[in-house]
């Protein structure tokens, strides 16, 4: 596929189709950063198309490239505001970037689009534990639970969840036992 991607863009280097499948043959190769080039010409070339935007963030990501990443997905949640991926690749873009509290409303989001996806709620979970928000992660992880059942990880998850509600009963209890 490389090779017939390749030869379109030397025949007509302003095809922003055979920059874009060229991008695409190159990431499945594992060449990220000669992908991104090339997703970033046909954006170049086309910028309103969604597939192209939503290509080179994902190809940002997989080049840990974060910063870029978020700006490609929040382009290309403009052109396609109902695609719950994308919006759910934005947040963890965010989370990734480092930006805790940025990817939880954006998680929110692509839950709200895409209410029956299990892992938006495991991935909004461990998003509110790392900021502090136990009693928001732990209802997260319960929805996980509910959705997906015999996940790999549920009686690890369970597990966590168990000594989550149990630290904050101890916390809640100490802050009483502190009060006059």
């Amino acid at each position: 596929m490389r090779d017939f991607y390749q030869a379109a863009v030397d025949k007509n280097p302003s095809d922003a189709e055979a920059h874009n499948g060229l991008a695409q043959a190159l990431e499945h190769l594992g060449r990220v950063n000669d992908a991104v080039a090339h997703f970033q010409r046909a954006v170049t070339l086309v910028p309103d198309k969604w597939a192209y935007r939503s290509n080179l963030a994902h190809a940002l990501s997989a080049a840990e490239q974060w910063e870029r990443a978020v700006a490609e997905y929040r382009q290309a949640v403009k052109l396609f505001p109902a695609d719950y991926a994308t919006q759910y690749n934005l947040a963890l873009a965010l989370y990734k970037k480092g930006d805790a509290s940025a990817a939880v409303p954006e998680f929110e989001k692509a839950i709200a689009l895409g209410p029956n996806e299990a892992s938006y709620h495991f991935s909004l979970g461990m998003t509110c534990e790392k900021l502090g928000r136990i009693t928001d992660a732990v209802r997260e992880y319960r929805k996980f639970l509910e959705m997906d059942p015999s996940s790999p990880d549920a009686a690890e998850l369970k597990s966590h969840v168990e000594e989550l509600t149990a630290g904050q009963m101890l916390s809640r209890a100490s802050s009483v036992a502190r009060e006059p």
